[in-house]
C-alpha cells in the first residue's frame, strides 16, 4: 500500500462528499440508490415504491455521506488481501464499494418512512 494511493482515495473520498451534497444535492448518492434499488426491490418484495418522496431526497444526501466511506476503506482492505495481485485488488476495491453501496440501500430501503 502506497500513502500517495491512500491520500488520493481519501481526496476522492472527500470530494464526492462534500461535492456531493452541496453543488450536487445529493445526486451520487442517488446514482447508488439507483444502482442497487432493483436488487432490494427484489430481496424485500417491492418495498421501495412504497417509500415516500419526500424521505428520497434525505436518503440520497445521506447516502451521498456515508458510501464514499468505502473508497478509502476498500482500498486499504484490498492493500492487506492481495498485496501482489493488482488486477484482484482493482476487482475487489470495486466489489468493496457496490457491497457498501447496497448494504446502505437496503439499510435504507428498510427504515425509510413508508406509504
Amino acid at each position: 500500500m502506497t500513502a500517495r494511493g491512500l491520500l488520493i482515495s481519501l481526496g476522492i473520498a472527500l470530494a464526492v462528499a462534500l461535492l456531493g451534497n452541496i453543488p450536487l444535492m445529493g445526486l451520487p448518492g442517488a446514482l447508488v440508490w439507483s444502482l442497487f434499488s432493483p436488487l432490494v426491490d427484489l430481496l424485500l418484495g417491492g418495498i421501495t415504491p412504497r417509500i415516500r418522496s419526500d424521505a428520497l431526497w434525505p436518503l440520497a444526501i445521506l447516502m451521498t455521506l456515508l458510501w464514499p466511506i468505502s473508497i478509502p476503506l476498500g482500498y486499504v482492505l484490498v492493500w492487506k488481501w492481495f498485496p501482489q495481485q493488482p488486477r484482484a485488488r482493482v476487482l475487489w476495491w470495486v466489489g468493496l464499494m457496490a457491497l457498501w453501496g447496497f448494504v446502505l440501500s437496503l439499510y435504507f430501503a428498510i427504515t425509510a418512512p413508508k406509504n
